[in-house]
């Protein structure tokens, strides 16, 4: 009874060993816009020696080689290369199209390691829009939206920060209330995928009332005062210049008229 346990547990475990080794490997890849995939698989001794091999992207051929040599296909001419003592394949100029799954065949036999490929661009530096458009300082609260052109950039995060902070991941929204946030003056959000990332300028929190500032206004109003008392002491002594004139024109004119009164008449 024993053996026969121990049969079955063996023959069991080596069910398992054979599925494990033949067990699909998957890869992904994300690839920018335009740039190049490249992959290189694993050759299973079983295998060699090789005397086919072909990639498949989905449904269609990209390439084959053989005894005749490489053939290259035409969505793939002109920017594919095959290497067939390893296999490795690479693809320049992708695209969009190029999306999905890369399987390889060996002598006929197709093989566990396959390749997910996903094509993205760069994201677009996003801005920050406010809402409700009322919203302002007598608010109690408002939203704040990271937007940016998300066409063809795959997965996208996106974070916010309060003036000089540290980035928070929050999501594309942020609620911004008074009670919490009245003290930020300015909000930033960054936008990301796999590739790269882009942060907004800084938008002007609608919830920040600026602090009176005390010292400047009793500047202000001290510089008004001196340079009014200036305007008053250079209109002072305008004026006792102008006396001054006048008294000194009145002196001469009357001394004139006593001068001519000594003179003898004829």
């Amino acid at each position: 009874m024993a053996r026969a346990v121990r049969r079955c547990l063996t023959a069991a475990l080596l069910v398992l060993l054979l599925e494990a080794a033949g067990a699909e490997q998957t890869d992904t890849q994300v690839i920018r816009l335009g740039g190049k995939l490249s992959m290189t698989p694993p050759l299973p001794e079983e295998m060699k020696p090789l005397f086919n091999m072909w990639w498949k992207h989905g449904r269609d051929l990209v390439c084959e080689w053989d005894k005749d040599g490489v053939e290259i296909y035409i969505k793939y001419k002109g920017r594919s290369q095959l290497d067939h003592l390893t296999a490795r394949l690479e693809i320049d100029n992708m695209t969009t199209e190029d999306n999905g799954v890369y399987t390889l065949f060996l002598n006929n036999n197709e093989q566990p390691w396959k390749t997910v490929v996903t094509v993205v661009r760069d994201v677009t530096k996003p801005s920050i829009q406010i809402s409700p458009l009322k919203c302002s300082y007598l608010s109690d609260s408002c939203i704040l939206t990271c937007e940016g052109d998300v066409t063809e950039v795959g997965e996208v995060t996106f974070r916010w920060k309060e003036d000089g902070g540290a980035w928070e991941r929050q999501g594309q929204k942020m609620d911004i209330t008074k009670l919490h946030h009245s003290k930020v003056e300015n909000f930033f959000c960054q936008m990301s995928n796999q590739i790269s990332d882009r942060q907004s300028e800084g938008v002007l929190n609608p919830l920040y009332k600026a602090p009176l500032n005390v010292l400047g206004l009793v500047l202000g109003v001290l510089a008004v005062l001196v340079a009014a008392a200036v305007g008053v002491v250079v209109l002072w002594k305008k004026k006792l210049l102008c006396f001054a004139s006048k008294k000194a024109g009145g002196a001469a004119e009357r001394k004139a008229d006593e001068e001519d009164d000594l003179k003898p008449k004829p």
